[in-house]
């Protein structure tokens, strides 16, 4: 019989895959690189938002489960650490744009990360409730 890899490994490859692209993407940015992916957001109204929107709520939840939804107390409050990680990422990312001469910082882009990394929050959390369910009825069985 095959054992079929768990979610948490696979989930670890998407990530570790994703994130690499997305460090592609951002030293393509920051060198005045192009690349399909730039040409396709700028053909698309609000294509750059949206790729931010994508990239972020991508890696949070990818993030979030490679991590086995760890959680952590940040002000009295428990948070996912793949999401807590995301957030600093996506700020010291979007912060640094301001001291390279090619980019520049945008409070709209931080947006769409933002918007992004919540849904991803959100989805992760009920995805985290819905595996631990499933967990329960397997165990009654």
């Amino acid at each position: 019989m095959i054992k079929m890899p768990s979610i948490y490994r696979i989930a670890t490859l998407a990530t570790c895959s994703f994130l690499l692209f997305t460090f592609w993407l951002i030293y393509t940015a920051n060198t005045g690189g192009n690349s399909v992916f730039f040409n396709m957001s700028y053909s698309i109204a609000y294509g750059d938002k949206i790729g931010h929107f994508i990239i972020f709520s991508s890696l949070t939840l990818l993030l979030n489960v490679a991590l086995k939804f760890k959680t952590i107390e940040f002000k009295q409050r428990t948070i996912l650490l793949g999401t807590i990680s995301i957030i600093g990422f996506a700020l010291i990312e979007e912060m640094s744009q301001a001291l390279i001469p090619s980019r520049e910082f945008d409070f709209k882009d931080l947006g769409s990360d933002a918007i992004g990394i919540y849904l991803a929050h959100y989805l992760s959390n009920k995805l985290k409730y819905m595996l631990d369910k499933n967990k329960l009825i397997l165990k009654r069985r």
